[in-house]
């Protein structure tokens, strides 16, 4: 009885904290840097249709499927006149990081895609809440549009799209914040088959003039809520109460 008792009592001190999955840490790269840039000087080709890059031979400790396909647009421009230009970095130098940034007069967009592999057929998200992106943003960004799309072993896809702005107040210092979180919960993914997800998507579009990093896209798993010190106490109490009954 003791026995059961000690063990039910370290059960309740004790909540479930599963392991995050790591969609993309922006901390590994093939060729470091990875640069794509789109401009004036680009051809007509990059211009219509986009420049990519696909990596396929990545840690799955710090990409999903250890692949990551990268592709950068410029969507359209503001005004003819000046420099029409959208930028992509990411770099394995410094702060693990991936860096977008815009000309006042091009507006753009870069998608990132996980896919699965016969090495790493699938992932599970079945334990996970959210997906969280880690954004820091420069003063004056206009919203950033973000679609995410989830694909499952069984040929379907469900895509949750958010406006994203730095437009709230940062409770620590009373301006502006920098750094957000966009989340996107796995409960608007439910008609997936979370247990067996093949593929991630993230499309990001920006607007002119953008400029912000994306630190990590991680999930957030559910955790199992400790029980109330008040079970606690009561498996305690029930313990003493049988150790009097038993003299």
């Amino acid at each position: 009885m003791k026995s059961l008792i000690f063990t039910l009592a370290s059960v309740a001190l004790t909540g479930i904290s599963p392991a995050a999955i790591i969609i993309d840490s922006f901390s590994e790269v093939e060729n470091n840097p990875l640069l794509l840039t789109i401009n004036s000087n680009s051809s007509s080709a990059d211009i219509a249709n986009g420049v990519s890059v696909t990596e396929a031979n990545l840690s799955t400790t710090t990409t999903l499927f250890g692949n990551r396909s990268t592709r950068l647009r410029r969507t359209s421009v503001v005004s003819n006149s000046g420099p029409r230009e959208v930028n992509l970095n990411i770099s394995e130098q410094g702060t693990p990081t991936l860096d977008y940034n815009s000309t006042t007069n091009a507006n753009g967009q870069f998608t990132l895609n996980y896919m699965a592999t016969a090495a790493n057929p699938s992932a599970d998200f079945s334990g996970e809440r959210a997906i969280n992106l880690d954004v820091i943003f420069e003063p004056g960004n206009a919203p950033l549009q973000f679609a995410l799309t989830l694909f499952d072993a069984n040929g379907d896809f469900v895509t949750s799209s958010q406006s994203f702005s730095r437009a709230r107040l940062d409770p620590q210092t009373g301006g502006l914040a920098t750094r957000s979180n966009a989340e996107f919960l796995l409960s608007d993914f439910a008609a997936l088959d979370l247990t067996s997800v093949t593929g991630v998507e993230l499309v990001a579009d920006a607007p002119a003039a953008a400029d912000f990093q994306l630190n990590s896209i991680v999930t957030e798993p559910v955790v199992v809520p400790e029980p109330s010190s008040a079970l606690l106490t009561g498996l305690l109490l029930g313990f003493g109460l049988t150790r009097r009954n038993r003299r």
